[in-house]
């Protein structure tokens, strides 16, 4: 996970990074730009991500996923790959794929 921001603060004890007063997020086909965010560490690598006026798209072959929401948490595996998202306020998801078309 590639993270910046115009801010950081670590703080080892309680195994936190806060992040503002923006966020940008991206791994591979995943970005997002948000507000102040804070990441959970868990063993030495992001664990969640809580962050505030989120919006995001993840673009695949045969899909794009976009989505936004006033609060948002998302969690990720061990590799770093989102495993799940929660939003809530405003929350908005918008996925787009080509029509099935046959010959």
């Amino acid at each position: 996970m590639h993270v910046e921001s115009g801010h950081a603060l670590y703080k080892e004890k309680e195994a936190q990074i806060l992040l503002e007063p923006w966020t940008k997020l991206s791994r591979d086909t995943l970005t997002m730009e948000a507000g102040p965010a804070t990441l959970m560490l868990k063993a030495g690598r992001i664990d969640t991500v809580e962050t505030t006026n989120a919006k995001g798209v993840k673009v695949q072959p045969q899909k794009k996923l976009e989505f936004e929401a006033k609060q948002l948490k998302m969690n990720l595996t061990p590799k770093g790959q989102v495993s799940s998202m929660f939003a809530e306020n405003d929350a908005v998801l918008v996925s787009t794929s080509p029509a099935l078309v046959r010959k």
